[in-house]
């Protein structure tokens, strides 16, 4: 992970089980190479300024925005990739997309950033496979959005959204020293998608109820960085950013 070994925490065990079942989150770490120098890049870490140091990543740009106006930091960057899946932020075989943008969250840890935040999984979203495209048009009217919620629910848990949120969140976090990790929900309705608005908003309750089991689990995993993690909806996150004392 991140260019680096990332041992098998027996936490990873712990929220493997408590949210996976069968499918632990160690699987999907699994075959990770063992040296610990960054394998595509050399990074360097960045001198500090005294600013809150942001760094967003995800899948929808400007995510952060708030919280970047709300800190007035000079020290942000937008590393996100829009409708990246999220096997692209991983370090996996680079297979249909999978660790296509893991480099962006190597430079993440090597930047050091007081504050990470994420958007993460909304290619479902905004590019529905056609096996959700099909729970698509089986369910046209908001009337059927119990049919289609019933439809699209297990295809998102054969994606591992929990589990592999579960896996980016403790890449950043055991990488980085002090970063505060920021999950941001969904707000659906992207003009762009072909899904009609009501069911994106239903797939993005969807998602988020997942990120957010994915992130108390970590919270509650033992790890000596567990409670550097939130997560929030998109109106929310400065309010719960600030209540913590993050900011």
């Amino acid at each position: 992970m991140l260019g680096r070994s990332l041992r098998v925490h027996p936490s990873l065990r712990f929220v493997g089980t408590l949210l996976a079942g069968s499918v632990m989150v160690g699987a999907l770490l699994s075959g990770c190479s063992s040296d610990p120098t960054p394998t595509s890049s050399t990074f360097t870490t960045l001198p500090r300024t005294g600013a809150v140091r942001i760094r967003v990543l995800g899948d929808t740009p400007g995510a952060g925005a708030a919280i970047i106006a709300a800190t007035s930091s000079d020290d942000a960057t937008d590393l996100s990739v829009s409708a990246s899946s999220l096997g692209a932020w991983m370090d996996l075989p680079r297979e249909d997309g999978d660790g296509a943008v893991h480099d962006r969250l190597v430079q993440i840890t090597w930047d050091a950033p007081d504050l990470v935040v994420a958007s993460l999984g909304g290619d479902a979203l905004v590019i529905p496979d056609d096996r959700l495209m099909a729970c698509a048009k089986a369910s046209s009217t908001p009337t059927d959005r119990p049919q289609f919620i019933a439809c699209a629910a297990p295809l998102l848990d054969a994606r591992l959204v929990n589990q592999r949120v579960m896996a980016i969140a403790f890449d950043v976090l055991a990488h980085t020293r002090d970063a505060k990790l920021v999950l941001v929900g969904h707000a659906g309705a992207d003009p762009t998608s072909p899904l009609a608005p009501w069911q994106q908003a239903a797939l993005a309750e969807l998602l988020d109820a997942r990120i957010a089991a994915a992130t108390i689990a970590v919270g509650e995993s033992g790890a000596t960085w567990a409670e550097r993690v939130v997560f929030c909806a998109p109106t929310d996150c400065v309010a719960a950013v600030r209540s913590r004392g993050w900011i």
